[in-house]
């Protein structure tokens, strides 16, 4: 809470701030730090010092709303729940679910000229009725016209208490002083005024505003000032006695229920009216978490939490998500232990503030060996630490495992290495890297080594590529197949290719030509013994072709594909 102080107790704060003596007596040096020193100390109180609110949220009735200040609006929507019935008009209409037709908000100011004569020798005022309705809080400037014969013209205001006027004029020296304002330079002429009339507080009745002139005491201007500070839907003719909406036990009017004696509650759907919900040495109802409601709190939920959490306890006292965290989980999660008024109640096995310590060890215990980590490791906290191995033929060996019942080194070997070095050991399994298989990776994959240079086929499509090697078909032979020593020679079978695709001759097609003849490397050569000497070892082939011309070719293997050579020239 914020106390303010006494204008006269800050200026000796201010005094003895600045080492002043006891009379306070200050000079042109001290002058200027003691001016600041109170600005400073009125600004401070000026900040301190809570802003009420426009509009009261916790107005009970719609007059009291209206009457609190001239922005508020007021809710009579029945079974209104969302939020306060009582709000700024802007926020009423643009941030509220209330309605349009059941927003309540009187105009502020309501005036109707009802007697406006012009003036003459005996009506010297001109407006001369005006009935005028203003809300609490509300200003309106009412303009005149005043005539007289005498100088100066004088002009006295009556008006009740709650009310206060401000009036100027056109004349030079208009002067308004406790009720009676004058103006020296009147000279006969008709001279403009403006009233303001301002409703600092509401009236009880309708009460009369005069302005006389002059000696014209029976001839004033006569304002009829209705304070608006009752809603229409209070009226007794709008209210409904034992309705239905307050349980047939109250009068609902703008959208509440007045219960009858020894009833209560919104609905008046509590019996007995006691309390219940305040907890010993609480200033507040259900320690303002929630709602009380016939004698009972009704929690509230707990704001910025990932789940739909209440606070709990007969007077809402208990925050069930404050707890401490262990692991960034509220008393280490749902499987140590649940939060409780703020604090954890731990499951058997755990303890601490936050059950973060762990009494059992059964979650380190191998069902298969009955052993605490298998022997390869220590239990803390019910969980599993396990140990490093060291060895020098493999080096480092990594424990794994719930129960540490994984060592990396436990898996087959191929070629000496663990998983043939082509993959990891995983709890005595090899996950083999892309490419091989098998349990110890010792399978390629690849077919690489397994195509045929001739054909472009695996295997040349006689035989079966394991690990990136060819297991050929009976009768054949060689790295990828091609060899067939029951089957035509190498010759033969090329004398197609050479007759299509250097002669232009024999049974291929052009496509056939192309498509079985194209992988092979076909060089003309002018004589194939001189190209073949101190050359490669290709393979020599002197066939005869159905015009009974003699051919020569040579041909040479190798893994990316069949080079041949043919002698430009047949012998016929």
């Amino acid at each position: 809470m914020f106390s303010i102080l006494p204008l006269s107790d800050v200026l000796k704060q201010a005094c003895s701030d600045v080492n002043c003596n006891k009379k306070c007596t200050s000079t042109p040096e001290t002058r200027e730090m003691d001016i600041l020193a109170v600005l400073t100390l009125l600004t401070t109180v000026s900040f301190a010092v809570p802003k009420k609110p426009t509009c009261p949220t916790d107005a009970t009735s719609c007059s009291e709303c209206i009457t609190a200040n001239v922005k508020c609006a007021w809710c009579s929507a029945p079974n209104y729940l969302r939020g306060p019935r009582c709000l700024p008009l802007s926020k009423m209409k643009k941030g509220s679910t209330c309605p349009d037709e059941h927003v309540v908000s009187p105009e502020r100011t309501s005036m109707v000229v009802t007697k406006a004569r012009e003036i003459r020798r005996n009506r010297p005022i001109e407006p001369q009725m005006i009935n005028l309705k203003l809300r609490r809080g509300a200003k309106v400037t009412i303009p005149f016209k005043v005539k007289a014969k005498t100088t100066p013209l004088t002009l006295r205001f009556r008006y009740p208490r709650g009310v206060r006027i401000v009036a100027q004029a056109d004349c030079v020296g208009f002067e308004l002083k406790k009720k009676l304002a004058t103006c020296p330079t009147s000279n006969g002429n008709t001279v403009n005024v403006t009233m303001t009339v301002h409703m600092k507080r509401c009236l009880p009745k309708p009460k009369k505003i005069k302005v006389i002139v002059g000696s014209f005491k029976k001839r004033p201007l006569k304002v009829t000032l209705t304070s608006l500070c009752r809603c229409d839907c209070e009226k007794p003719e709008e209210k409904i006695v034992q309705s239905s909406l307050c349980r047939n036990k109250g009068t609902y009017a703008c959208g509440i229920c007045s219960c009858d004696e020894g009833v209560y509650g919104k609905h008046c759907e509590c019996e007995k009216k006691y309390d219940r919900c305040t907890a010993p040495g609480m200033s507040e109802a259900c320690s303002g978490h929630g709602e009380c409601l016939c004698g009972k709190c009704q929690c509230d939920g707990i704001a910025g939490r990932d789940t739909q959490m209440r606070y709990t306890g007969r007077f809402c006292e208990c925050d069930d998500t404050a707890c401490d965290l262990y692991q960034g989980q509220l008393c280490g999660g749902s499987s140590r232990g649940l939060c409780k008024c703020g604090k954890c109640m731990c499951f058997p096995g755990y303890a601490g503030p936050s059950c973060g310590m762990s009494m059992a060890v059964d979650r380190c215990r191998n069902p298969k060996t009955s052993m605490l980590c298998s022997g390869r490791g220590r239990c803390v906290d019910n969980i599993c630490e396990c140990e490093d191995l060291r060895e020098r033929e493999s080096g480092g060996r990594r424990i794994t495992g719930q129960y540490c019942q994984c060592d990396s080194g436990s898996c087959s070997y191929f070629n000496g290495k663990i998983c043939g070095g082509r993959g990891r050991c995983s709890c005595g399994q090899c996950i083999c890297n892309d490419g091989f298989s098998g349990e110890d990776c010792s399978i390629d994959m690849s077919t690489d080594n397994c195509r045929s240079p001739v054909t472009g086929l695996i295997c040349n499509g006689q035989g079966r590529c394991f690990s990136n090697m060819c297991r050929c078909n009976s009768d054949f032979r060689g790295v990828t197949c091609d060899d067939c020593p029951s089957c035509p020679g190498p010759c033969q079978r090329l004398m197609p290719c050479v007759q299509c695709f250097v002669f232009a001759s024999g049974s291929l097609t052009p496509e056939q030509c192309n498509t079985r003849c194209g992988v092979l490397g076909i060089e003309i050569v002018d004589d194939v013994a001189v190209q073949e000497r101190d050359g490669p070892n290709y393979r020599l082939c002197m066939l005869r072709d159905e015009d009974n011309c003699l051919m020569k070719f040579a041909y040479l293997d190798t893994r990316i594909r069949r080079s041949v050579r043919v002698e430009r020239n047949r012998m016929c």
